[in-house]
């Protein structure tokens, strides 16, 4: 004898899973459509989403080349008014020597240079013609040999101003 409270649960067992498989089939073609319908969402999605991401990435891309491009056009025209001055710097450069040859501060350093020279020359004619004086006239001796002292410190005063011209002239001391 089977019992009543067991055999009925099976049966029961058996509606419910009946109960279930019927509502599956009655919404088996509702979960396929939504499950479709969900599929190509997405995948329209991800595709939306890869194509905004490679053509942001492309125009990040290109803005970066254009501002690459801009900054070497930069260059290009700042290298140009460079070589622009430094021909211009070049140029001046022959004739500002030329002045520095010809300034007023050189020109003076030679001529005292010159002064100088034309100085002790003189002394040196002046010295012997006292000499050739003294033998001419009579009772010279004397004052030939006062003045001729006179005469070498002046010879050796024009000898050094002449070495601290050409000190100054050169910046370098003579021997």
């Amino acid at each position: 004898m089977v019992d009543k409270k067991t055999s009925a649960k099976p049966v029961e067992e058996s509606l419910d899973i009946k109960s279930k498989k019927s509502v599956f089939k009655r919404f088996k073609k509702l979960f396929l459509m939504l499950a479709f319908l969900l599929t190509i969402i997405i995948s329209v999605a991800a595709s939306v989403s890869t194509t905004l991401f490679l053509i942001k990435g492309s125009s990040t891309t290109q803005t970066k080349e254009l501002e690459s491009q801009e900054k070497i056009a930069t260059l290009e025209a700042r290298i140009t008014q460079q070589d622009a001055i430094l021909q211009q710097v070049a140029g001046n450069t022959a004739e500002l020597k030329t002045y520095l040859r010809h300034s007023s501060a050189n020109s003076l350093k030679n001529i005292m240079l010159n002064q100088e020279k034309n100085i002790q020359s003189f002394l040196v004619v002046l010295k012997a013609s006292m000499r050739d004086l003294s033998v001419i006239v009579g009772r010279a001796d004397d004052w030939q040999r006062d003045y001729d002292n006179q005469l070498n410190i002046a010879i050796q005063q024009s000898q050094k101003r002449e070495q601290l011209l050409v000190l100054l002239k050169t910046g370098e001391p003579t021997k």
